[in-house]
């Protein structure tokens, strides 16, 4: 597996076309933070998107900070994976979401450590991330 990072500009957004360039015949996902909470930049989601698609490859964006303040639908943004943290949209901290559109296939949960797995099979943790889901 390798990892390509871009470079921003002053403004801290990715370039579209820097994004078309970096794309090697083994890219099998791109994944960009849809706003930047520190500087307040909004990245070229649905551009970029449209990019992936052409190329069939998956896209991913963090909402962490963008979900619930600015538009930032799964069919406007056209991505294919969307996650968030519960904590920005007053749901428990500790917790998140994971949108996967239909028809995205995730590797088998069987292969993720036992840690994580804790945490899946945990009560609690289901009921809280249920409160995220009364959200949306």
């Amino acid at each position: 597996m390798e990892i390509t990072y871009l470079p921003v500009d002053d403004q801290g957004q990715v370039s579209v076309s820097g994004v078309a360039t970096a794309i090697k015949a083994n890219t099998i996902l791109i994944t960009i933070m849809h706003a930047n909470n520190e500087v307040g930049t909004i990245q070229p989601i649905a551009e970029i998107a449209q990019i992936a698609k052409e190329c069939g490859i998956l896209l991913h964006t963090d909402a962490a900070q963008s979900i619930g303040k600015i538009p930032a639908t799964v069919d406007n943004l056209g991505v294919d994976l969307l996650s968030i943290a519960g904590h920005k949209v007053y749901a428990p901290k500790g917790v998140g979401a994971l949108f996967v559109r239909d028809g995205v296939k995730l590797a088998n949960l069987e292969r993720l450590d036992q840690p994580i797995l804790d945490v899946i099979d945990n009560p609690e943790k289901t009921q809280q991330t249920t409160a995220i889901g009364t959200l949306f």
